[in-house]
């Protein structure tokens, strides 16, 4: 599936997502990237050795984006508006324009995307704009699952929280319901639970719990900057204690489960007895 992959780069800047994607998918073909920042499209192409489109998304039509045939979108539309220190203006900032549309082309499409990924500021998945980016995924038919992520549960030297949100026109491989609000366990620690047979309360549980703490390694900026000889090593022992996290992580999570559901039958009989 991986190396089927066509893929459109919205609000791309430098090409961070462009990065990621080549670095799990090495086949997969960014059909496009767009941006309006002429310094932003410069490192791009230096970066890719291609050029960004310059085009004001605002007057992009479905009809040109089913022409591309891409099965996956990724955006990172501007911070600006949903900032925690900026005005806040959500979908009455102008900068929100060209991403809201973008979310009503979708259901006007004959050929939508399979996949999207988008990633923005904290404070976006209490803005407006979100709110309307979950009714257009909704009504174009697509399964979605939101995340809060530092960049130290990958190990990275950088406590950055960021808002990422998948959508899928499949449902996704975990089940997270929506009142547990944005995940903060990493899609890999639910693949983990899922595959260890975890139960579905703790799994619930680790998504609404903020789990950077129990990160075991963490690299340092030399490490992260530069490929040390002992990198290698390193990486061993950081997936070794990344399994020992999981264990303890499940282990704390079983039980937070017991002792609030000893809460509970405590609370019922002290009820019953009054």
């Amino acid at each position: 599936m991986l190396a089927e992959i066509r893929a459109l780069e919205f609000f791309c800047g430098i090409g961070g997502m462009h990065c990621a994607l080549k670095s799990i998918a090495p086949h997969a073909v960014v059909l496009d990237a767009f941006d309006v920042s002429p310094i932003a499209a410069e490192v791009y192409a230096y970066n890719f050795q291609k050029r960004v489109t310059k085009t004001d998304l605002e007057c992009i039509t479905p009809q040109q984006l089913d022409g591309y045939a891409a099965n996956l979108w990724m955006l990172s539309p501007p911070c600006q508006p949903h900032t925690r220190q900026g005005m806040q203006k959500g979908s009455k900032d102008t900068r929100s324009a060209a991403f809201l549309k973008l979310l009503s082309a979708l259901a006007q499409m004959q050929r939508p995307p399979q996949w999207l990924m988008l990633e923005n500021v904290v404070g976006f998945d209490h803005s407006d704009v979100q709110e309307l980016m979950v009714q257009a995924f909704q009504e174009a038919g697509y399964h979605m699952q939101e995340f809060i992520l530092s960049p130290l549960q990958y190990g990275i030297p950088y406590t950055r929280p960021r808002y990422f949100c998948l959508a899928s026109r499949q449902p996704l491989p975990v089940s997270i319901p929506s009142s547990c609000g944005p995940c903060q366990a990493t899609p890999a620690l639910l693949l983990q639970f899922r595959d260890a047979g975890v139960d579905q309360q703790i799994i619930q549980a680790a998504a609404q719990q903020h789990l950077a703490s129990h990160v075991q390694y963490v690299r340092t900026i030399s490490e992260h900057l530069w490929n040390t000889a002992a990198q290698q090593q390193q990486q061993q022992q950081a997936q070794q204690q990344r399994q020992r996290q999981l264990q303890q992580v499940t282990a704390d999570l079983a039980h937070a489960a017991t002792t609030s559901e000893q809460h509970c039958d405590q609370q019922q009989r002290q009820q019953q007895q009054v």
